[in-house]
């Protein structure tokens, strides 16, 4: 079991900010092109934070041009925002997730996250429920232009923190999207996917994750199934 690597998402796998955190970007954007938004949450579902961004300035009205040049204006403004007004009576963890990072943490097992939030958005979710003691270090939405870019980057990390390799057979993303998924593939680890984010448990299923769950319960048994299949591709 100490040969795996988690890379553990955040929103719609650990917790939801309610809506929260979504509702400042757009407001930071609508500040900046004076325009009103209108936004999907296919919009945003598994994206980088930059993908958002620029996202929302463009159905604002901006031009790539002009997207480039306002894009860090409206990061900081989002961030300013966001981080002052967030409260643990915002944010849901979902069921079975302090079970599981108990489980994790107290077995010294090898984790980190790997998420589309800028790291300065991710450390204010996190620490706001007291989850900022689990993670020392990870790959977030400012290191990478796509999301499967992350996956490298976060097992470099790994390696040089807990200072040892890491087989993409042993490394699992947890994650609740599609484009969880397709970061698995994409890079050739595998992926465990909870049904708590807004996706279609459906629409998932039909991406053939290596295991689709509800939640993130009965850790002991889940990682278990985590080293079965791992072992099995290493033989």
């Amino acid at each position: 079991m100490n040969d795996l690597l988690l890379l553990i998402d955040i929103d719609g796998t650990l917790l939801t900010t309610n809506g929260v955190a979504i509702n400042f970007m757009i407001q930071a954007a609508e500040e900046e092109t004076g325009s009103k938004i209108g936004f999907d949450v296919e919009d945003y579902l598994g994206k980088l934070d930059p993908q958002i961004i620029e996202t929302l300035l463009r159905k604002g009205g901006y031009e790539q041009a002009k997207i480039d040049e306002s894009k860090e204006h409206v990061f900081n403004r989002y961030l300013q925002l966001f981080e002052p007004a967030l409260r643990e009576e915002h944010v849901t963890v979902y069921p079975g997730v302090n079970e599981f990072m108990e489980y994790i943490s107290e077995r010294k097992l090898n984790f980190c996250v790997l998420t589309g939030n800028v790291e300065a958005g991710a450390k204010v979710k996190l620490s706001s429920i007291g989850f900022d003691k689990y993670f020392s270090f990870g790959a977030y939405g400012n290191d990478a232009d796509t999301r499967p870019e992350l996956v490298p980057i976060a097992v470099h990390r790994a390696r040089n923190y807990f200072n040892r390799d890491f087989l993409p057979e042993n490394t699992w993303i947890i994650g609740d999207s599609v484009n969880d998924i397709i970061c698995a593939k994409q890079n050739g680890v595998n992926c465990c996917i909870v049904t708590t984010g807004r996706t279609d448990p459906e629409r998932l299923k039909k991406m053939e994750p290596d295991i689709l769950v509800d939640f993130l319960k009965e850790p002991a048994m889940l990682l278990h199934k985590f080293t079965e299949i791992s072992n099995s591709l290493n033989r």
